[in-house]
């Protein structure tokens, strides 16, 4: 059966909290388990990245998001660090920081729909 985008649907499976929001569903059998799996890992893959030295931390809350926020930025010639889904961590405010004292506008974390799971607060 095909569902299309934007169709509400309940899933109930092991482990889906190793999902990734956005991506498609996909059913297999033990014999292109394999197959499958790798298949997904080479498209979360293109969209998860780790590049520069340099650049800011973009997070979103799935796949998708961060694709467009990724294409956006880009046109604009923004570098990025690290671009992944999920919200913001302690980690990823400390990686931002790490940068701050040598490029403060690069030091920044874009968030598209994800909250600040951080824990550090604003200084007045």
């Amino acid at each position: 059966k095909k569902v299309n985008a934007a169709t509400g649907v309940k899933i109930a499976a092991p482990e889906l909290d190793n999902a990734v929001s956005g991506m498609p569903v996909r059913s297999c059998n033990k014999q292109n388990l394999e197959k499958v799996k790798k298949e997904i890992q080479l498209e979360v893959e293109e969209v998860l990245i780790t590049t520069e030295k340099e650049g800011i931390i973009v997070k979103a809350d799935s796949l998708g998001s961060l694709e467009a926020l990724i294409k956006l930025l880009k046109e604009k010639d923004v570098k990025i660090r690290k671009a992944s889904i999920g919200n913001i961590t302690k980690k990823d405010v400390a990686e931002a920081k790490s940068n701050y004292e040598k490029e403060p506008l690069s030091s920044a974390i874009v968030g598209f729909n994800v909250k600040d799971e951080s824990g550090i607060k604003e200084k007045d």
